[in-house]
């Protein structure tokens, strides 16, 4: 009887049983994704603002764009028709869930491309006849050319005429040149001046440059020398100019300067000799046969190499056509501050020709996922900072810099051997050498790239005592050539394994490390794999010897010497693991050796707060202090008055006023901009916003030039990553920089310190969690400070295997007076019951929904309901599971595993009415069940 209604219940809404969880699994995983408009006089911006970034493709055909995003869109897409109905008559969401497709009303010029977590659509008209009468006004070619000293082109020769559109943005000006064909081109830029070289003459119309009306161009102008065409832009001196191809169109963003925004005028033309000659010059060059192969540079040594790099022959780099075509996608940056600093940009990276062929025309790599592999990786975007990219941090005064540029993220590796720099990429590129060694020419004395095409390594050789640091900007690797040590920000270590559940193993921990490298050591003769990282500083602090293997030392990447034929590197997402084909010999290390190496790859932590003279005891002495601060304040003037607004910032961070004190801070900015240079003010700001939970915006203080090698910025950084999760990029700094935190006040040590504890516990380091739980127990807490630590010393006694002590520890917790951690305590005793087989299923369901508003909001809610859910499911009560995960789906939209727990319903539903599971329920449960999350959940989960 119980069967045949149930028949008639499914066979009533075995359509919508089946239709259903289809629906959902595509529908409800779908990201709300903000969708602005901008409609200009000659073209159309949409913009889709997501809350991460997304890879995307585009396509035309038949008057009908589509764009396809990489993950499920949910939009409102009407808003597109309503403000571009020029150009757009519908916009329809694709079948696929995850496209857009727009019904365009005419024949244009339709492309796109990605700003940080945004993608933008820009749709334009295209030239008419029009353009070509406008065109016509314009100053004949043959006047261009001779005004600017080019040689002139035939007057029997019709150039194209090409038209710019420009754009203003909140952080940088977009140029776009609408050629009607994709165009080869180079962008140099000379402090206040940059000038884009296109490989085609064409008569470019830069009249909407020349309003003045556009922020950071100051003047533009357009010159055709012979078959070639270039525009010449006024931009302030500090400003950062980028460029990329979209299509046939060639992208120019001038940013937003770090000093004055005000852009000089342009030069005056330069004499027509002179242009003349170097118009002669480059026809020289021109009438170089391609033909002629690219040979290595070799290194060269002592005065043979100075005399090369003091005047190279014009006919000898004529003579490379390799070096001359990457030279295309290269540039040189010169910083106004000084005249020693160059920086020798390679452009766009290129792949090498196939092994024992001449380097050929550079092509770009397919870039990877729109996500970076970096060890310590951007912290995720705020929908305030979606389109804005961190300005990089400047190079030192006195350094030489060289700069590589890669559209895609790339590993690299920094060492020195038998007196020769080693550079190394995980990506292969054909280099400008010629154009290294003149960015370089004061220090480094021969550059010379290796024959591999399993990446890209240079080795050079520099004046005695230079050496690197390395620091990057978005995807660019920049060194910093000066006398130095050559060290690794963050030392890294290796770990003997013996008894590893693949045998015998030397393990480096990591994240994820780059393809290894094999090459052979020219000067010494023997074999190396490089391996290149990301993670900014991590290297090999200490040389490891071991019988078959050995590392060398390095500041940027991991080198491994392999001792015998077999071994084996295999770079893995959480480490580099070298074995070896027969029986690696090796040892497990006695913990006094390991001591002893740790201590020996110590140094002294450098600090910049002092905050320990500002804390007070309570607050009847907070009072008091406060108001002294204050009148303090009112009485001083211009430099003293800044001083002491600093000291009640440091006063109000000592004792837990976090927003107070950034308020402070906004006011010294206010009255004296330049002090936010200053890297205790960023230092300061940094720590505030940290505290109030602000980490993008935290972590962008930290990156100061002069903070590079500071430990405990290095500190707040990683713990910035442990913040939002990256615990396994994070532990490994917080270990090392964690003493720093010794002479804080208790508003800032006690939360501190339980991310360090919280941090080494994830990563299974007890030791150094109970080391830091003693540091933190050294000073007089209060009852619910004790209670938070005690929760953390929970933890590590159920990792170390002592059970009764870690559920006596939480039951004391319970009966705490600290909210957060009461909750905390009862659910780790309740799964370590439930694992333990101590309490039955119902009993456990009752511990957790007792706590569900013990504490709401985070990552704890979330995981509660999802458990809560689960153990339903397990116990049969569908409604009830259904509705604790559908809260789980709907509340944390956003959460990285808000999809796992919409699949996890979709096949409960799926287990419940399709595979019999409800046959064990009573009809009118199962119609309940049915009609609740059959109709109504799935629905309002969309």
């Amino acid at each position: 009887m119980k069967r045949r209604v149930l028949s008639r219940l499914i066979s009533g809404f075995g359509f919508a049983a089946v239709l259903v969880p289809v629906l959902f699994a595509g529908a409800a995983r779908a990201e709300p994704v903000r969708i602005s408009t901008d409609v200009r006089d000659d073209f159309g911006r949409i913009v889709f603002a997501w809350n991460n970034p997304v890879s995307h493709s585009s396509s035309v055909k038949g008057g009908r764009m589509t764009v396809r995003f990489g993950r499920p869109i949910e939009a409102p897409f009407a808003r597109i028709t309503r403000a571009l109905g020029k150009y757009v008559k519908s916009a329809n969401p694709g079948e696929d869930g995850q496209s857009v497709i727009l019904n365009l009303t005419g024949d244009f010029d339709v492309y796109s491309f990605d700003s940080g977590s945004s993608i933008i659509v820009e749709i334009a008209e295209k030239e008419s006849s029009g353009d070509g009468a406008q065109a016509a006004k314009e100053p004949a070619p043959e006047k261009i050319a001779k005004s600017s000293g080019a040689k002139p082109v035939t007057s029997g020769k019709k150039l194209p005429s090409i038209r710019v559109r420009a754009g203003q943005h909140a952080d940088y000006t977009r140029l776009v040149f609408d050629w009607p064909s994709k165009v080869n081109y180079e962008l140099k830029q000379d402090g206040a001046i940059a000038t884009v070289t296109f490989e085609r003459a064409a008569t470019i119309n830069v009249k909407t440059l020349q309003s003045g009306r556009l922020a950071f161009i100051g003047g533009a102008r357009a010159v055709v020398q012979g078959e070639r065409s270039s525009v010449t832009l006024s931009v302030p001196a500090t400003s950062k100019v980028r460029h990329f191809l979209s299509g046939s169109k060639v992208v120019v963003d001038v940013r937003r300067p770090s000093g004055s925004q005000k852009a000089a005028p342009l030069p005056p033309l330069s004499p027509p000799a002179t242009a003349e000659k170097k118009t002669e010059t480059a026809a020289k060059a021109e009438k170089t046969p391609d033909t002629v192969k690219a040979k290595p540079q070799a290194l060269e040594k002592g005065s043979t190499t100075a005399k090369a790099v003091e005047g190279p022959e014009p006919a000898k780099s004529a003579a490379k056509p390799a070096l001359k075509t990457a030279a295309k996608t290269a540039q040189v940056d010169k910083t106004s501050a000084t005249e020693a600093v160059k920086t020798a940009a390679l452009g766009q990276t290129a792949a090498l020709a196939a092994p024992g062929s001449s380097f050929g025309k550079p092509t770009r790599l397919t870039p990877l996922s729109g996500k970076p592999k970096t060890g310590l990786p951007p912290l995720p975007p705020t929908p305030s900072q979606a389109s804005v990219e961190p300005k990089p941090t400047g190079p030192p005064a006195d350094a030489v810099t060289l700069r590589f540029d890669w559209d895609e993220p790339v590993g690299a590796a920094i060492f020195r051997r038998a007196g020769i720099l080693w550079v190394a990429f995980d990506k292969p590129t054909a280099i400008d050498v010629a154009q290294l060694r003149e960015a370089g020419k004061n220090i480094i004395k021969g550059i010379e790239q290796m024959g591999t095409t399993q990446g890209t390594v240079l080795r050079l050789s520099t004046v005695d005592g230079i050496n690197p640091s390395v620091r990057r900007d978005g995807l660019a690797w920049l060194l910093d050539f000066r006398k130095q040590s050559i060290d690794a920000q963050t030392p890294l270590t290796v770990q003997a394994q013996p008894d590893s559940p693949v045998g015998a193993r030397l393990f480096v921990p990591v994240a994820e490390p780059g393809k290894p490298i094999g090459i052979t050591d020219p000067e010494v003769g023997d074999n190396l794999i490089i391996v290149p990282l990301l993670p900014l500083g991590h290297g090999m602090g200490l040389e490891y010897i071991y019988p078959q293997v050995r590392f060398l030392g390095t500041s940027q990447g991991v080198v491994v010497k392999p001792r015998i034929d077999d071994i084996r590197v295999r770079p893995l997402r959480e480490g580099i693991e070298v074995t070896s084909g027969g029986e690696l010999k090796i040892s497990a290390v006695s913990a006094e050796a390991e001591a002893n190496r740790e201590k020996a790859a110590q140094k002294p932590l450098s600090r910049i707060l002092e905050l320990e003279p500002w804390k007070v005891k309570n607050i009847n002495a907070f009072l008091p202090r406060k108001y002294e601060l204050l009148y303090t304040i009112s009485k001083s003037k211009d430099a003293a008055r800044e001083a002491t607004r600093l000291d009640l910032v440091r006063f109000y961070l000592s004792n837990g006023y976090h927003a107070e004190a950034l308020a402070i801070l906004r006011e010294a900015a206010r009255a004296r901009a330049e002090i936010e240079q200053d890297p205790e003010y960023r230092v300061l700001r940094g720590v505030a916003k940290f505290m109030l939970g602000r980490y993008v915006e935290a972590d962008k203080d930290f990156l100061h030039d002069n903070l590079r090698f500071n430990d405990e910025v290095a500190f707040w950084r990683a713990a910035t990553r442990a913040a939002v999760g990256d615990i396994t990029a994070a532990a490994s700094v917080l270990k090392r920089t964690g003493q720093v935190i010794r002479p804080y006040p208790k508003a800032l040590k006690i939360p501190m310190g339980q991310l360090i504890v919280d941090a080494a516990l994830k990563v299974g380091d007890i030791k150094q969690a109970r080391y830091f739980l003693e540091i933190l127990r050294l000073d007089t807490l209060s009852p619910e400070e004790a209670s938070r630590l005690d929760y953390e010393e929970g933890r590590a006694l159920e990792l170390s295997g002592d059970f009764d002590a870690a559920i006596a520890k939480w039951e004391s917790v319970r009966d705490g007076p600290h909210r957060p951690s009461r909750a905390k305590a009862v659910v780790a005793r309740m799964e370590l019951l439930t694992k333990l087989k101590r309490i039955p299923r119902a009993e456990a369901i009752r511990e957790l929904e007792n706590v569900r508003f013990g504490w709401r909001g985070s990552d704890f809610e979330f995981k509660l309901l999802r458990r809560l859910g689960t153990l339903y499911l397990e116990d049969g009560q569908y409604r009830k599971g259904l509705d604790r995960l559908r809260q789980a789906a709907t509340y944390f939209r956003t959460h990285p595993e808000a999809p796992q727990v919409t699949l996890q319903m979709s096949d409960a539903f799926s287990n419940m009415y399709l595979d019999d599971a409800a046959d064990a329920l009573p009809p009118v449960r199962g119609r309940r069940a049915f009609a609740q999350h059959g109709r109504q959940h799935f629905l309002c989960a969309r």
